[in-house]
């Protein structure tokens, strides 16, 4: 991979690294939604609000799962990004 594929701009700046796998491409903005994108085309898959999600951690075949402000795991469904669960830390 030595050059750039495509680009999206997806309204906001993305708070941290994206989450990837050979189908999609997931980022988190400024705003709290998360994007979803087609890996070989970069075409918008899906976008959802998922508040106080900060940290990506990784993916599997049908979660991606980010930490949330407070500490926490959040799990959203990579069918359409809607959130699976929460766990949140013990204080």
């Amino acid at each position: 991979y030595n050059s750039i594929s495509w680009r999206e701009n997806v309204g906001f700046p993305v708070l941290s690294r994206p989450l990837c796998n050979d189908k999609v491409v997931i980022v988190i903005s400024a705003n709290g939604v998360a994007t979803c994108l087609d890996a070989k085309t970069g075409n918008l898959v899906w976008t959802a609000k998922v508040p106080g999600v900060a940290n990506p951690l990784g993916m599997s075949q049908t979660h991606a799962y980010f930490q949330d402000l407070a500490g926490g795991l959040v799990s959203i469904s990579l069918e359409d990004g809607h959130v699976i669960g929460r766990i949140v830390k013990a204080l």
